[in-house]
């Protein structure tokens, strides 16, 4: 899948990484439709200090829910949701 990825300071690329998948029984897996850059994202393309969620950017996003794990009760597939967490890519 695609991800917008932070190579490093001041060098951003649309490139590739594996797809998510249930890797837990408390996962969800969101298809992204839309993510917004944070502060954290513009301070590590700056090259300054401070705390870097990983390589990929924009994990302030809105999505639908494609696969769950067996232990997830709070979410259905097909769910739409807007998140503001880290996340594993």
């Amino acid at each position: 899948m695609r991800a917008v990825l932070l190579n490093a300071p001041g060098e951003i690329v649309v490139g590739e990484v594996d797809d998510a998948g249930v890797r837990d029984s408390t996962d969800a897996v969101v298809r992204v439709i839309a993510a917004g850059i944070c502060g954290t994202d513009i301070r590590a393309f700056a090259g300054r200090p401070g705390p870097v969620a990983g390589p990929a950017c924009g994990h302030e996003f809105v999505g639908v829910v494609e696969d769950l794990g067996a232990d997830v009760v709070t979410l259905r597939r097909a769910d739409r949701r807007a998140t503001k967490v880290l996340v594993r890519v």
